[in-house]
Order: structure tokens, then C-alpha cells, then sequence
């Protein structure tokens, strides 16, 4: 079921984002239906990424993206490997996220994940005439 709104059809109980600095003052109305305290789980999507050991150290593996505790797997060179899994809105946070740690920081999967992270590296490899 949907809704017919200012901003055109949502589905109702959905959950919409708005950055706080973008809500024109005195605009906002209650809303006659709660939602739930907790957005609803959509799908989920895998995330392996491998970080250098002075990286790791700065709690990497537990980024706020991942819906729960990812599998910690040592590697070579005392890299450490990090599983886990993440839903639509993580993505796009955990790819900008990871190329901070720039070459401290590998992406090797999911493959949504991964698209993400090459899409944004091509971008800026454009950006810069790499």
C-alpha cells in the first residue's frame, strides 16, 4: 500500500530520512501513526574487506554499518579480514567510509560493496586526471 504525500507516492510505514539542517523550521507535523522504535531489517548484503594492521587497530571491524558482529579472520602481514553484512543505506556509508583508510584498506566483496567502492575510485581517479 502507499501513500500520496508532497513528495509523491511512499509506501506507508516506510521509513524516510532527512537530514536535520534541510528541514525548513516550523515545517514539520506529527504524523498521526507511529512506526516502530527500530527500522525493519531489509535485505542483506555481504561485506569482506581486509584493513593494515595500524588500521585495525582503530576498531574498523566494528563500523555501525554491519547489522551484527562480523567474522574477524587473521591474514597475512597481520592484516585482518572482516565479514559481515550490511543492508541498502550501509553500503553507500561503508564504501565512503572504507576509501578513508585509502590503500590501508582492501574491498574484496560483496559484489555490491565492491561496485560501490570502484564506482566512487573511478569518480575520483576522474576528478583528479589519475
Amino acid at each position: 500500500m502507499e501513500a500520496e504525500g508532497e513528495d509523491g507516492r511512499i509506501p506507508i510505514n516506510a521509513y524516510v530520512r532527512y537530514r536535520l539542517g534541510r528541514i525548513v523550521p516550523n515545517s514539520v507535523k506529527l504524523l498521526s501513526k507511529k512506526l516502530p522504535p527500530t527500522q525493519p531489517i531489509g535485505r542483506k548484503y555481504e561485506v569482506i574487506f581486509e584493513v593494515a594492521p595500524e588500521v585495525g587497530r582503530m576498531g574498523v571491524s566494528r563500523r555501525p554499518e554491519l547489522l551484527e558482529p562480523p567474522t574477524i579472520i587473521p591474514v597475512d602481514n597481520d592484516w585482518t579480514r572482516v565479514e559481515g553484512y550490511t543492508d541498502e543505506d550501509g553500503l553507500w556509508q561503508l564504501a565512503r567510509h572504507l576509501l578513508y583508510y585509502g590503500d590501508k584498506c582492501h574491498v574484496l566483496g560483496g559484489t555490491r560493496l565492491k561496485k560501490e567502492v570502484v564506482k566512487l575510485v573511478r569518480g575520483l581517479a576522474e576528478v583528479y586526471e589519475v
